[in-house]
């Protein structure tokens, strides 16, 4: 069990990624003064959307605790994201008959598992381009000149052998060096940035409108961690400090936010239009700005086998369900593990800009996951509940907001970013 500390730190660990270093395109796409407000207000969003779920969570297992006195039984059950929200449709009526509402609880599960599939697979693509991309840099400034895609496949190897380790905890060493890295290398990268600043005025206030949507898809990636967030409550010693004031969702949103607004601020103030979609590629080229870049790489390199651990942990008993028992399931596994690292590798090869493919998963991936579905969830489960008009009416109009910004954002995201990937190839 946790503390309020480690999971307070498990929280910022969690959400503290490679999309931080791209948030100055995302800067550059919406404009300073836009980004500047808008940032903050997308960490509200996020953290509000989590705590809809930790509050679904506890009215489920308020429910839970009823039905196991009736029966005289201290088992308590734990749920996953998907476990939850199944829970949540069979529980309610949405539709007319039991049936059809056991029929939706499994298609939303089944929407909920693709949905963290495909967000951790995204996340893994954009190591691959994240490595890709840097390790190109700082094999150049000793003269090495090797190209991207060949970069690629070299530097998923050590991915891939992590990869094959089947358990979590012997991860979890990696796991934490990574993350004590990853906290270096954002200090040691504003300290770059933050040399000769230029002025303000040599940035754009207000972005093009077309532009928009990418950001808005980096600023999702970025504060990404819907995931997390029953898995942690789950192993904390009082699930109740996971919301509330100065709950770990608000404390840790708080922390979090002003390294977001710096990171993307300062980089897009210092290199303008010319931002990369990792910040590394704009930093000088001096040895020790290529030993951060080496650093960075290590850190993605022992970050990855945790993100593929997540859908491998989803999809492989599904696959051994159906097609099982294999004759030699340790094998099988490993084969199967080869093969999802395989398509990051390919995904990342085909498209080879980082900041493109975390603006596909924010829009895609996010937007369902982070504010849909919590929202959603909030309005089946509640609203017929509610008795005082006042509060129908504003449980309608906030989660109405959420359901446009969601659609608005899946659809123009999905469309610039595409749009953005097109023109990429043109380029070339």
């Amino acid at each position: 069990m946790t503390n309020y500390i480690q999971t307070l730190m498990h929280l910022i660990k969690g959400i503290l990624g490679a999309g931080i270093f791209s948030m100055g395109v995302a800067f550059k796409e919406a404009g300073m003064i836009i980004a500047l407000i808008l940032t903050p207000i997308m960490g509200v969003v996020v953290c509000h959307c989590a705590s809809l779920l930790v509050r679904i969570v506890e009215h489920i297992e308020l429910q839970d605790e009823e039905e196991l006195k009736k029966e005289n039984s201290p088992k308590k059950q734990q749920y996953s994201y998907a476990e939850l929200t199944e829970l949540v449709f069979k529980r309610t009526s949405v539709l007319k008959s039991p049936e059809a509402n056991a029929k939706l609880a499994k298609l939303m599960k089944l929407f909920i598992v693709i949905g963290l599939c495909t967000m951790n697979l995204g996340f893994c693509c954009t190591y691959v381009v994240f490595l890709g991309t840097n390790m190109t840099k700082a094999l150049g400034y000793f003269n090495i000149d090797i190209d991207i895609h060949l970069l690629m496949l070299i530097s998923v190897i050590p991915m891939w052998l992590l990869s094959l380790i089947t358990k979590l905890e012997v991860l979890a060493p990696f796991s934490m060096f990574a993350n004590a890295l990853l906290v270096s290398i954002i200090v040691a990268t504003l300290f770059f940035v933050c040399q000769d600043l230029p002025n303000i005025a040599t940035t754009k206030y207000v972005g093009e409108i077309g532009s928009f949507p990418v950001y808005l898809g980096i600023a999702l990636y970025t504060y990404e961690c819907i995931a997390l967030i029953i898995p942690l409550r789950n192993v904390m010693e009082n699930p109740k400090k996971m919301v509330g004031t100065f709950g770990v969702l608000n404390i840790g949103f708080l922390l979090i936010t002003p390294f977001v607004i710096l990171m993307g601020c300062l980089t897009y103030l210092k290199y303008g239009d010319a931002i990369s979609g990792t910040v590394f590629i704009n930093l000088p080229e001096t040895t020790a700005v290529e030993a951060l870049i080496m650093l960075v790489c290590v850190q993605v390199i022992l970050t990855y086998p945790v993100q593929m651990y997540i859908p491998v942990t989803i999809i492989w008993p599904l696959i051994t369900k159906r097609l099982g028992p294999f004759k030699r399931p340790l094998l099988s596994e490993l084969c199967f593990r080869t093969l999802l690292v395989s398509f990051t590798l390919v995904i990342g090869q085909v498209i080879p800009f980082i900041h493109l493919i975390m603006s596909l998963v924010g829009a895609i991936c996010s937007t369902s996951l982070t504010l849909f579905l919590p929202a959603f969830m909030d309005m089946v489960l509640f609203y017929p509940k509610e008795t005082v008009w006042l509060k129908k009416m504003i449980k309608i109009g906030k989660n109405g907001v959420l359901f446009i910004l969601a659609a608005g954002i899946f659809i123009f995201g999905m469309y610039a970013t595409i749009r953005d990937i097109v023109a990429e190839f043109v380029k070339k």
